[in-house]
């Protein structure tokens, strides 16, 4: 055990310097401008229309019904500490921000991994006209809008349960 010990601490004295230049790299980094931004003002209330915000995000609109796809509209995204955030920049600002989305029927969060699932994004989303519907594990994360739950278990693709419920944002 203690031979491992002394492996791995070599190992991170040794990556660390690598590893805080590529953070310096990354921090001063530009963030560029999204190519297209969608006109939601062409959009009609009849038919399918969507829009690619930025990395997982689509706005969608069916016949009035608007969804909005895993929202992650932060310039990085990772593990919060503090006011630092430990993670991945955005390569690309979303194109569109929060406030000029449109508020969103349907909140669809796919899974709980970190570039799926941003807090921050989500907080300011937070409405009780809007239904989130995510997998279990992530639900306890949600807003205080009426949330389904649709369970993924034991690797199964089928949904066993499905519970709707009403949160607030931690």
């Amino acid at each position: 055990m203690w031979r491992n010990l002394k492996t791995l601490s070599n190992f991170a004295l040794q990556a660390a310097p690598i590893f805080w230049r590529k953070v310096q790299e990354e921090r001063r980094r530009p963030v560029h401008l999204s190519p297209k931004i969608p006109d939601l003002s062409r959009w009609s209330d009849k038919g399918v229309h969507a829009a690619w915000i930025g990395h997982s995000t689509v706005l969608l609109r069916i016949d009035g019904f608007t969804i909005l796809t895993d929202p992650v509209l932060s310039t990085r995204i990772g593990i919060g500490i503090g006011p630092l955030v430990l993670g991945l920049k955005r390569l690309v600002h979303p194109a569109m921000s929060i406030k000029d989305l449109p508020s969103p029927d349907l909140v669809l969060l796919s899974h709980a991994h970190m570039d799926h699932f941003d807090l921050p994004s989500l907080r300011k989303l937070e409405n009780r006209r809007t239904t989130v519907l995510t997998a279990t594990a992530p639900a306890i994360f949600c807003a205080s809008a009426t949330i389904v739950r649709c369970g993924n278990f034991a690797g199964t693709k089928h949904a066993r349960s499905v519970r709707r419920e009403s949160r607030r944002l931690k």
